[in-house]
C-alpha cells in the first residue's frame, strides 16, 4: 500500500546522536535556569548596596560641603584676629584660640575629603559588583546562541533518521529487489523495483 515500509536503513546511530542532543538541550535549560536565578540574586545584593553606597556619597559630600564652610569662617576669622593682634586690639590669647578654631576646621574639611574619597571608592566597588549582571547577561545570551545551534544539529538528525525510511509511493507490488537485509548501500544506488498490476505495459 501507499506509504508502507519498503526499506529501512540503520538508524541507531543518529538515533543515540538524536538523545546526546536532547541531553545537551536539556542541560543549557538547566544552566539557563541556575544563570538567571544568580542573576536575580546579585541583582539583589547589589541593587541594595549601590542604593546604599550613592547615599553614603552624597552624606559624605553634604557633609564636606559644611565643612569647608567652617573652614572659611574659621579661617575669615582666623585671619581678622591676626590683622587686630599685629594692631594690638586684641590679646594674643584670643588670637591663638582663633588659630586653633581653624586649625580644627581644617582638621575637619581634610577628614570629610577623605570620607568622601572612601564612600567614591565604595560606590565604584558596588558598581563594579553590578557589572557581575553584564557578565551573566552574555553567559545567557551565548546560551542562546548555543542552544540554536543545538536546535539545528537536532533538525539535521531528525531529517537524516526520516529519510532512512523509504516509503512505497504507490499501491503495487515489489517484483525484484537488488540488495538483502543487512548489506551495506551507497548513494544512487538501485534498491527494489515496485510496479503497479493495475498499469502493465510490455517492454
Amino acid at each position: 500500500k501507499t506509504g508502507d515500509v519498503l526499506v529501512s536503513i540503520d538508524d541507531r546511530e543518529p538515533k543515540l546522536h538524536l538523545v546526546e542532543l536532547d541531553a545537551r538541550l536539556l542541560s543549557i535549560d538547566a544552566e539557563r535556569a541556575r544563570l538567571v536565578a544568580e542573576k536575580q540574586m546579585v541583582d539583589r545584593q547589589t541593587s541594595s548596596q549601590y542604593k546604599m553606597r550613592s547615599s553614603q556619597l552624597r552624606a559624605a559630600q553634604a557633609a564636606l560641603n559644611g565643612r569647608k564652610s567652617d573652614l572659611e569662617l574659621a579661617k575669615t576669622d582666623y585671619e581678622r584676629a591676626r590683622k587686630l593682634l599685629e594692631r594690638k586690639v586684641i590679646s594674643r590669647k584670643r588670637w591663638e584660640k582663633r588659630r586653633t578654631s581653624y586649625r580644627v576646621a581644617e582638621q575637619s574639611y581634610q577628614q570629610a575629603r577623605a570620607e568622601v574619597a572612601a564612600a567614591n571608592a565604595s560606590l565604584v566597588e558596588a558598581a563594579a559588583d553590578r557589572e557581575k549582571l553584564l557578565v551573566i547577561d552574555r553567559q545567557l545570551s551565548a546560551l542562546i546562541h548555543q542552544k540554536e545551534e543545538i536546535l539545528a544539529q537536532r533538525d539535521r538528525q531528525a531529517l537524516d533518521i526520516g529519510d532512512r525510511v523509504i516509503r512505497s509511493p504507490i499501491d503495487g507490488v515489489v517484483d525484484k529487489t537488488f540488495v538483502n537485509a543487512s548489506e551495506y548501500v551507497s548513494k544512487g544506488q538501485r534498491l527494489l523495483m515496485v510496479h503497479n498490476p493495475e498499469k502493465i505495459w510490455v517492454s
